[in-house]
């Protein structure tokens, strides 16, 4: 699950990434600052998934 949960976030970050300019149009600042913490979140539970497989 850990695997296919990683490959999705993933693909969600790139496409946030990708459409960040068509993504942002429209938006009030609360949803803009929604959008970024959910993307520093996923970062950083995708780095922690990373340091958790090196200790293996």
């Amino acid at each position: 699950m850990l695997i296919k949960w990683s490959d999705i976030s993933k693909e969600l970050l790139t496409i946030l990434n990708k459409k960040e300019l068509q993504s942002i149009e429209g938006k009030s600042p609360r949803s803009l600052i929604a959008l970024g913490a959910m993307e520093a979140h996923i970062n950083m539970a995708l780095q922690a998934l990373k340091a958790s497989e090196q200790d293996q």
